[in-house]
């Protein structure tokens, strides 16, 4: 992920991860490991 290498952005990591999963089914599945 190469938002997690900037250092002048401030992220919450899991607040990331949540978007990115309920974006797709498919992503849901891998970040969640079902």
């Amino acid at each position: 992920m190469l938002l997690s290498c900037e250092k002048d952005i401030s992220l919450n990591l899991d607040e990331a991860l949540d978007r990115m999963g309920k974006s797709s089914e498919l992503m849901e599945r891998a970040l969640l490991f079902k």
